[in-house]
């Protein structure tokens, strides 16, 4: 549990650091609208 916490905390924060990227990424391919902001 600890280590599948401990992954999931990684990956989460992985995440944020590249969600600006990975949204980019899906806006360029239509999956997601861009938001009006």
């Amino acid at each position: 549990l600890l280590d599948n916490d401990g992954n999931k905390e990684q990956s989460a924060r992985r995440l944020g650091v590249n969600s600006s990227t990975l949204y980019r990424k899906m806006v360029h391919l239509g999956l997601i609208e861009k938001s009006p902001s």
